[in-house]
């Protein structure tokens, strides 16, 4: 409605606006939802990520009535000293929304993890690679599963969204 009003006030036709919506896209890799292997549902938050923007995802998720909830997160980049802090406060927030399965994988993503695993999350996993997070966690889908996956963009997360994609 925003859009149609904007381009009513600037004496663009309705055909132009009605274009225009018709061919808009959202940018990619910011909560897309897409279907995962075993009728999996896949959050694709993997575009960029700070503190505030993984409290809001994991929020979200925390949010959802669905049998179980896996994070697959990787670092936020570019933190310098806050890195530990911001990480932690992350790990408190996937604790606090009763997050089932967490798999980390980047140097700062430790921090969660150990988080986590402070507060007595039990199902926990720290990968060294990508490839090695990847092949646990096709191994760990069931039917039904949410997961979000969200990371900065330099620690190339798509790359797990892909791998674990129906591709039907």
């Amino acid at each position: 409605m925003a859009a149609i009003c904007v381009g009513i006030e600037n004496d663009i036709s309705i055909e132009k606006i009605a274009e225009g919506i018709k061919e808009f896209e959202l940018t990619q890799k910011r909560m897309e939802i897409k279907k995962g292997i075993n009728n999996s549902i896949i959050i694709n938050d993997c575009y960029n990520a700070n503190d505030e923007s993984m409290t809001a995802a994991i929020e979200y998720l925390g949010t959802l009535k669905v049998k179980r909830k896996i994070v697959v997160l990787g670092d936020m980049l570019e933190l310098g000293a806050f890195e530990k802090e911001l990480h932690e406060k992350v790990g408190k927030e996937i604790y606090k929304n009763q997050i089932d399965i967490i798999m980390c994988q980047g140097e700062a993503s430790k921090y969660i993890t150990n988080k986590v695993k402070e507060l007595g999350m039990k199902e926990v996993y720290q990968f060294e690679t990508k490839e090695e997070l990847i092949e646990k966690l096709k191994h760990i889908i069931q039917k039904d599963d949410y997961i979000l996956i969200k990371a900065s963009h330099g620690m190339h997360f798509e790359d797990i969204t892909e791998a674990i994609e129906n591709k039907e």
